[in-house]
């Protein structure tokens, strides 16, 4: 969790409201076949590394037509370790910018339930933080960490 933690330039807890739509991201190459993307409609709960609560964000998640894409689920709360994007010059990211991207797939999006956070997708059952591991973790502990 800290290494993600650490490359994030924002992680907040938000809640899913929307699909905002869906686009092929070729990741700036006309070349590259692309990755087919869903784009979510997020509500900021709190802030914990960059922008502010009440920010409405667009994140970007693999769409689910890729075999082994775990979905996320709209009126679902999340915790997230992502970067921002504003690139005008690539089309997917200038017309959903600013678009913030997860810095560690599965592992930087994290099930908010019942104050306890729970790792995210296939195979990603448990959470490591420093020399710990555990299946879910309090909502504060992991807080303090994305924080940092």
């Amino acid at each position: 969790m800290q290494a993600a933690a650490a490359r994030a330039t924002h992680s907040f807890r938000g809640t899913i409201e929307s699909i905002a739509g869906r686009a092929v991201d070729h990741g700036g190459s006309a070349d590259s076949a692309g990755v087919p993307m869903i784009f979510y409609r997020v509500k900021v709960l709190k802030a914990l590394k960059g922008g502010k609560v009440g920010d409405a964000v667009t994140v970007a998640w693999i769409d689910t037509v890729v075999e082994g894409a775990t979905p996320l689920t709209v009126g679902a709360t999340y915790e997230r370790m992502t970067e921002r994007l504003d690139g005008a010059a690539d089309p997917v990211v200038a017309r959903f910018a600013p678009l913030y991207v997860p810095v560690g797939a599965d592992q930087s999006v994290l099930l908010v339930k019942d104050g306890r956070v729970e790792a995210h997708g296939k195979g990603a059952g448990r959470l490591r933080a420093g020399d710990k591991t555990a299946s879910s973790w309090d909502l504060d502990t992991v807080e303090q960490v994305l924080a940092s």
